[in-house]
């Protein structure tokens, strides 16, 4: 297959307000991974490779966000509503060996995964669809 120029460049347009979602999400995703590091030997296995694949999940997630995917919205709803069960696994392990700053961290991050699972809730639940223009590679 030949590539046809000029190359069109793909960087679909998303909204700010996605851009900050993502950003704080990242730094959620960022703080449970450090948590993650300073607690693993304290883990039990099975929480330990439920919160790793809670972390590829919401990586994977936010990327089909910010990448504009039709099903994106349906991901961060079910990525937003699986952080219940991994919070409740996760967190009284980080609360034994840490210090108190941590349980502060812990409830920013509910609060944050409450509110954005509460909007994507209210996507869903209004029937909007959100915007999306895809553009194409091919």
């Amino acid at each position: 297959m030949q590539v046809k120029f000029p190359v069109k460049k793909y960087n679909p347009a998303v909204p700010f307000l996605y851009i900050l979602q993502g950003f704080f999400h990242f730094f959620a995703i960022l703080a449970t991974y450090f948590a993650l590091q300073r607690n693993q030997h304290i883990l039990p296995p099975k929480v330990l490779y439920g919160v790793i694949m809670y972390i590829m999940f919401s990586v994977t997630s936010l990327g089909s966000v910010l990448d504009r995917r039709p099903y994106a919205v349906w991901l961060e709803l079910l990525r937003c509503l699986l952080y219940i069960p991994a919070d409740y696994y996760f967190t009284p392990w980080i609360f034994v060996a840490n210090p108190a700053y941590y349980k502060t961290i812990a409830m920013l991050i509910r609060g944050l995964f409450i509110a954005t699972g509460i909007l994507w809730l209210k996507t869903v639940i209004d029937g909007r669809t959100v915007k999306w223009n895809p553009k194409k590679l091919l």
